[in-house]
Order: C-alpha cells, then sequence, then structure tokens
C-alpha cells in the first residue's frame, strides 16, 4: 500500500497550515498547493492518494481542476472543501469527479473522519 499522501489545495495558506496539522497529527503526510499549478505538479511527482480541493480560487476553479485532474489521475478521490453551499453547483462537481464535500470552516474531527474513510 502507498502512503497516506493527501493533497491540500487552497489559495488561503492559513487554510493550508491548519488542516496540514490536522492530518500531521494523524500520522498523514500533507502536500500543499495554493493555486492550480503547484497542485498539478505535486500529483505528477508524488504519489497522492487523496486530493481536497477549494472550489472558489483565482487562478482555476475547483471544478475544472477536479476535472483535468481526474483526466489523468482516476483512481484518485476528490473532495470538494468551500465556505460557500454545494447546492447550486453540486451536479457539476459530481460530473467533474468529486467524490465528497466539506463545507468551511471544516471540524477537525469531522476532516480527519472524512479523510480517513477515502483512504482505508
Amino acid at each position: 500500500m502507498s502512503a497516506n499522501n493527501v493533497l491540500l489545495i487552497d489559495d488561503d495558506r492559513t487554510i493550508l497550515v491548519l488542516y496540514a496539522n490536522f492530518l500531521s497529527k494523524e500520522g498523514i503526510t500533507a502536500y500543499q498547493a495554493d493555486n492550480a499549478k503547484m497542485a498539478v505538479t505535486t500529483v505528477m511527482n508524488v504519489p497522492i492518494r487523496l486530493i481536497i480541493t477549494d472550489i472558489n480560487m483565482p487562478d482555476m476553479n475547483g471544478i475544472v481542476l477536479a476535472k483535468q485532474l481526474k483526466e489523468r489521475y482516476t483512481s484518485v478521490p476528490i473532495i470538494a472543501m468551500s465556505a460557500l453551499p454545494f447546492k447550486d453547483n453540486k451536479d457539476a462537481l459530481v460530473e467533474a469527479g468529486i467524490s465528497g464535500f466539506l463545507r468551511k470552516p471544516v471540524k477537525r474531527e469531522l476532516f480527519i473522519e472524512t479523510v480517513k474513510k477515502y483512504l482505508i
């Protein structure tokens, strides 16, 4: 089994650091990307088992990014994380290959529970 490497994608560095710390305390390695280009580069170079991406980012939204990542890495689950409700674009998110949804701010317990569910 490959390492429990998780890629966190968010343009807010505070969010990246917070959730990376949550994962680190569980023995899960968190790679951080604050833009789409960095995310794609990371996935190309590191065996990622789970991707968690913000939806609203300045360089590329999470739906477009998820579609691009799913074209190459079909077996890697992607979780969308956003402060905005998912109801308006849930169909587009699912179509893009999003497997799960987390609403920010996500409590530590729910975040870890969700990540572990996908890493089993």
